[in-house]
C-alpha cells in the first residue's frame, strides 16, 4: 500500500513540471506579442506623423521666419556649407543636414525642413515605446497579484494611454513647430529618447 502511494507520488512530479513548464510557454508568447504590437503601432504613428509633418513643411525661408529667428537660416547654411554653427555647435545636425541637402528634390531649406520632420516624427515614435516599457512592470505586477481585468485587456489599456500621450505631445505647438523648420531640437529629442529605450 505504502508502495503503490509512493509510485504514485512520483509519477505526479514530472506531470507538475511539464504543466509549470507548458504555463509558462503562454506568458512569454503573450510578452512577445505585446512587443510586436507595440512595435507595430510605433511603426504605424511614425508614418502618418511623417505624412502630417511633411505637408506642413516651411518651403522656404520667407515661411520659416514666421515661426523662427535667425538661427534657421544659420543652421541651413551651415550644413550646406558644412560649417560650424553658434557655440555649443552641433555637429551631428549639420552632417546629417548635410546628406539631406544632397537629396535629388527641393532646396536647402526644405530639405534641412525635411530632416527636422523625420527626426520629429522619430521622436513621437519612441516616446511612445518608452510609455509602453515603462507601463510593462506594472503589467507584470498584475499578473502576479491577480489583476480584476485580463492581461490582453491591461496591455490594450497601456497600448491607448502611451498612443494618447504620444499624439498630445506630436500635436502640441512648440513641437510641431519645431517639425517644420531647421532646428536642432528634434533630433536631441530622438538621440535623448532613444538612449532610454
Amino acid at each position: 500500500g505504502d508502495g503503490g502511494r509512493g509510485r504514485t507520488v512520483r509519477r505526479s512530479a514530472p506531470r507538475d513540471r511539464r504543466t509549470d513548464r507548458g504555463a509558462a510557454r503562454p506568458a512569454g508568447a503573450a510578452r512577445g506579442g505585446a512587443v510586436k504590437r507595440g512595435a507595430l503601432i510605433a511603426a504605424a504613428l511614425f508614418a502618418g506623423l511623417f505624412i502630417v509633418y511633411l505637408a506642413c513643411l516651411a518651403p522656404n525661408w520667407g515661411a520659416m521666419s514666421l515661426f523662427n529667428t535667425w538661427d534657421g537660416l544659420e543652421y541651413v547654411v551651415c550644413a550646406n556649407l558644412l560649417g560650424i554653427d553658434h557655440p555649443p555647435g552641433h555637429p551631428a545636425y549639420m552632417l546629417l543636414g548635410k546628406l539631406f541637402t544632397m537629396l535629388p528634390f527641393g532646396g536647402p531649406s526644405w530639405s534641412i525642413n525635411l530632416l527636422s520632420a523625420v527626426f520629429g516624427a522619430g521622436t513621437v515614435a519612441v516616446l511612445f515605446l518608452a510609455l509602453v516599457e515603462m507601463h510593462a512592470p506594472s503589467r507584470r505586477a498584475g499578473e502576479r497579484g491577480a489583476p480584476s481585468c485580463g492581461p490582453l485587456r491591461e496591455e490594450w489599456s497601456g497600448l491607448l494611454v502611451a498612443l494618447a500621450a504620444a499624439l498630445t505631445f506630436a500635436f502640441s505647438y512648440v513641437f510641431w513647430s519645431h517639425c517644420e523648420i531647421p532646428e536642432v531640437h528634434t533630433l536631441f529629442l530622438f538621440l535623448t529618447g532613444a538612449s532610454v529605450l
